[in-house]
């Protein structure tokens, strides 16, 4: 059995779907040209764990899983079981609603 543990930061993204939350982190490595590229690898928690978007942790322990979808195909992702968060998320202000950087409904008129 294969198993390697996991360490490092990384910026986390939650996705809202069908009232589930998904994640994903962002990972980046230098390819052949010495240029950076991103990749982004499906990521989970234990249960009752909820992450903001956007969030920066930093991986203490985790872990590769994956799980058989439909199809019958191996979808392998991360197991994050122990993390710090780097930076707290920040909350919106009571009365106040925190917005997506990406939600068009919500682009400002100027």
């Amino acid at each position: 059995m294969l198993r390697s543990e996991f360490t490092g930061d990384v910026i986390v993204f939650a996705r809202e779907h069908n009232d589930r939350t998904f994640y994903s982190i962002g990972i980046s490595k230098k390819d052949m040209q010495k240029e950076w590229v991103n990749g982004y690898m499906g990521a989970s928690f234990r249960k009752g764990v909820t992450i903001p978007n956007k969030t920066k942790i930093e991986i203490k322990k985790a872990w590769l899983d994956f799980y058989i979808n439909k199809d019958k195909q191996t979808v392998i992702g991360i197991f994050i079981s122990e993390f710090e968060y780097q930076e707290k998320p920040q909350e919106a202000p009571e009365g106040f609603q925190a917005l997506e950087d990406d939600d068009p409904d919500l682009s400002l008129p100027f």
